[in-house]
């Protein structure tokens, strides 16, 4: 039996993404039963040690101590010095517990980290994005941007197709139909840094259209790190049409009855496209808008502009002529479709290629 290591981490600055992105990997690895899984992830504030634990995944944690916020990140120094850190922590927990496969899915470890930690373990595996920038030293790359396999910097490192090897687990939800009402959903991810779910509720509170709100029930998931929610909540309490939420476990099947999402770029995107809703797409930093223009350009989803750039007068505008004009909404419907047609074997693919390493 295999043993598989994910060194991974959740905090009230780097978000939940990346720790649900393997947790989705984990699910379509571990239906095999063939590998023996684990997770080794750093002690930050917001972490999801203990979700991870309900989930009765054995979770191992890299001590570091550090109180760092999202400004310690802005530092290169107080980056160097987590990774270095992590790095001595990391290399005493695999001097101890030999590990086949290793994969790394953060931001803030960089190719010094890999360096490192690449003789001690078999095969490593990085999920990267934007892998075409930067230089790795590791046997895989995986660039979770689903349009293109980019270019190889890297000569001696394979790197996975992204539409074969999309990482979502597909277990058959039944779409619920509610032909009373067009169900929106808005969500801007776990941390919602840049209060969007907030600024689009505003927007949509101000509608004028009472006909056209009253057909539409809007949806409001906010993450578990939204230092907003409570606000959110109290504006969404006051109007019959709006439903709020705070980190529901079973997005997924959430999700089985939304016709439309106002959202980012971000990993709940992909959820989002195979579960065949279109997306409005605001984007929330700088590394999410050329995953947005790509998803723009082949007509997957809409994007309507980078948060500090769009005025809230052509929010609204677009949403209420996309919601308005239903040719383009189900132009987009078929679209998604026809390009989830070709992954119907992503978890196939994952299950093949890790059992042959």
């Amino acid at each position: 039996m295999k043993n598989i290591l994910f060194r991974v981490d959740a905090s009230n600055f780097l978000g939940s993404g990346h720790v649900y992105r393997c947790l989705e990997l984990q699910k379509i690895l571990q239906s095999k039963k063939k590998y023996k899984i684990e997770f080794l992830t750093a002690d930050l504030t917001g972490n999801l040690i203990s979700f991870l634990k309900k989930k009765k995944i054995k979770v191992n944690i890299n001590k570091l101590n550090l109180k760092l916020k999202k400004s310690n990140f802005r530092n290169k120094k107080n980056i160097l010095a987590f990774e270095n850190l992590d790095i001595i922590k990391t290399k005493k927990f695999l001097s101890s517990n030999k590990q086949n496969i290793l994969i790394l899915d953060s931001k803030y470890l960089s190719s010094r980290w890999e360096k490192n930690i690449r003789p001690l373990v078999d095969h490593l595996l990085v999920i990267n994005n934007y892998h075409e920038k930067k230089r790795h030293y590791c046997d895989t790359l995986f660039d979770p941007n689903l349009l293109s396999i980019g270019k190889n910097i890297n000569k001696n490192q394979q790197i996975l197709d992204p539409r074969k090897f999309i990482i979502f687990y597909k277990k058959k939800i039944k779409k619920k139909k509610d032909n009373k009402f067009f169900r929106v959903l808005i969500n801007f991810g776990s941390l919602d840094s840049k209060n969007l779910t907030l600024r689009v509720l505003k927007i949509l509170n101000k509608l004028n259209n009472k006909e056209l709100v009253n057909k539409i029930k809007f949806i409001f998931i906010s993450g578990k790190l939204n230092k907003n929610f409570t606000k959110i909540k109290k504006i969404c309490e006051k109007k019959k049409n709006y439903l709020c939420f705070k980190h529901i476990e079973n997005f997924r099947n959430k999700l089985n009855s939304i016709n439309l999402s106002i959202g980012s770029s971000g990993h709940s995107f992909v959820e989002k496209l195979l579960m065949e809703i279109p997306t409005l797409i605001i984007t929330s930093n700088s590394l999410q808008k050329s995953f947005a223009r790509s998803i723009n350009k082949k007509k997957l989803g809409i994007y309507l502009g980078h948060f500090n750039k769009i005025k809230d007068y052509e929010i609204e505008k677009q949403i209420i002529s996309f919601i308005n004009n239903k040719k383009n909404y189900f132009k987009l419907k078929k679209n998604i479709k026809k390009f989830i047609a070709n992954t119907e074997n992503n978890y196939k693919n994952w299950q093949s290629y890790i059992s042959k390493i």
